[in-house]
Parts: C-alpha cells; structure tokens; sequence
C-alpha cells in the first residue's frame, strides 16, 4: 500500500505525476496537465477573464475589488493591477506594497509577509513552540525546543518533516513526507 501525494489532484494520464489543472469547459477538477491536456481542454483550477471566450489569468479589477476580473488585453477604464500590486513612486512599477525596497519612505516595513522577530533580520519565520502554528522566527535564529509550525508534519516518530503524502484510502489528510512512505522502508 504505497502512499501518494494527497495535496493536490494528478494527471490522469499514466505515470504522470504533475498536477492536473486542465478539463473540458465547464468542469470544475482538473483531469490533466499541461504537457498531457487533450485537444480543446482549458485550465479549469485558475480563474479567467471574465470578457467572453477570453481564457487568459485576470489580473485587472477596480481599485479595492477583491482579485481579478478581466486581463490586460480586456480590462475596463479605471481598472488596476490588483493581483501584484506595484510601486507607486513616478516610473518604477515594481510589483511590490504601496513602495518596492528601492522607493520606500523612511520608516516604512515590508507588508508582503511576516518576518523574523530577531532584530534587523528580514527572513520569513517558520519555527515556533510546538503547539503554536504561526512562526516567529527563521532557521537562523530559532531557539532551542523550537520546532518548524508551516505545515502538517509527518507522523513517524522523529521525523518532524512537512507531510504531503497519505494513503489512497485517505486521501484527504496527509501523514507522511517523501523520505517516510511505506513503499521506501
């Protein structure tokens, strides 16, 4: 009984392990990949363009509208880029918070992710006390008990990797990493 990836749904296409993303219109699960899509099969994991017969990534939408609605080529006037936002200093664009590294005013913080409680470090953190389940600190400056809090984690005895596989049967919780399925013990 070997184990399988559970996070994401497969190709279906034999020994094809990448993600399936593609289907016929109107299907809502993916049936195949991208290398392995049949003739006429559109991505239907992502959300499109919301112009007819458009199947491009939207990426445009009005200032404040949660995602995107149209791409560039069929966006309305007045819409923004709201799925990266850009810098907003006269020329640059960077994709980044209100202002990229390079054109942030002083005293201003990243807003993109969390980072690493440790003064001056700019890391994203993922280790904490067991038990908790937001980091607070990065792999550098970790403190001794503290265990890596993003993800499920394997469920062999002092493995402590992320999990992403389980068994067929149990396809929805994952118990084990790559390196602790039964298959390779």
């Amino acid at each position: 009984q070997g184990m399988v990836d559970v996070k994401s749904r497969r190709c279906k296409h034999a020994g094809c392990s990448r993600r399936a993303r593609f289907n016929v219109m109107g299907e809502r699960r993916g049936r195949f990949c991208t290398q392995h899509k049949l003739q006429g099969m559109v991505n239907v994991k992502d959300k499109r363009c919301e112009h007819a017969g458009c199947g491009k990534t939207p990426f445009f939408n009005l200032e404040g509208g949660s995602g995107g609605r149209f791409c560039a080529q069929h966006k309305l006037e007045g819409m923004e880029n709201v799925r990266s936002k850009r810098c907003k200093h006269a020329g640059c664009g960077q994709p980044r918070g209100r202002f990229c590294r390079d054109h942030k005013l002083e005293g201003m913080v990243t807003v993109k992710s969390q980072r690493c409680e440790h003064a001056g470090c700019s890391k994203v953190p993922y280790f904490n006390l067991e038990g908790e389940w937001r980091g607070r600190l990065c792999a550098l400056h970790k403190l001794e008990g503290m265990v890596f809090v993003d993800g499920a984690r394997c469920e062999r005895p002092g493995c402590g990797k992320v999990a992403t596989f389980n068994s067929k049967v149990e396809r929805k919780a994952r118990s084990a990493c790559r390196e602790q399925q039964p298959a390779r013990h």
